[in-house]
């Protein structure tokens, strides 16, 4: 065999050797609601759906496209510890049950080496005693180069919310800043959570 005819059959290797590595992100479905008080119980939704007795919320103040927005406007890889990863955002969200029972990679024609940020839950919810607060489910994996994740992370992270929901139509701009800044907080909140150094049992 020529040294040019071995030179070509492993191109291919070296092609995906030069790859970068991916990072894919799936935005949420939209946002929910929950109340904790005196009256109303728990009605999940119900500010959203404009429930008696619920204060008024647009209709969907975080939909999956205003999600996207603001995750390209982080530095999602520094945050997740995969500063080498390029970052894939995706325009539609993923299911709860997609999530949780995919065993490989969601997206199997990705990158040799690929992790995965996926946004399963979004909750605004308001406590009588405790306040409000942007509750988020987040779903992370590293597979690195393999087909089976090497490391998979769940968590809720939750940040205070101070104007959101607007009580005013003149509030409203103001209320929907709090809450898209609430949203950058509790994703900063699960990068360090997930960069916290893994406990081992001894």
């Amino acid at each position: 065999m020529s040294l040019a005819h071995a030179q070509t059959e492993t191109a291919p290797a070296d092609t995906d050797r030069q790859q970068p590595c991916e990072l894919h992100v799936w935005p949420g479905s939209g946002l929910g609601s929950v109340y904790h008080g005196w009256l109303h119980g728990g009605i999940v939704n119900g500010a959203v759906q404009g429930r008696e007795g619920y204060k008024p919320m647009n209709a969907n103040p975080l939909a999956t496209a205003e999600q996207r927005t603001l995750l390209a406007s982080l530095p999602l890889a520094s945050w997740l510890g995969l500063p080498d990863h390029r970052l894939v955002l995706h325009d539609e969200s993923l299911d709860s049950r997609t999530m949780r029972s995919t065993a490989g990679r969601i997206r199997p024609d990705g990158s040799i080496c690929y992790a995965e940020f996926m946004i399963d839950d979004l909750i605004f919810q308001e406590d009588v005693v405790t306040g409000r607060y942007l509750k988020i489910l987040f779903r992370f994996r590293d597979f690195g180069s393999e087909q089976i994740a090497r490391r998979s992370f769940g968590t809720w992270t939750m940040a205070r919310l101070t104007l959101f929901p607007p009580q005013t139509a003149e509030a409203e701009d103001a209320a929907l800043t709090d809450l898209k800044s609430a949203f950058q907080q509790d994703v900063e909140k699960f990068g360090e959570y997930l960069r916290r150094p893994v406990r081992t049992r001894n």
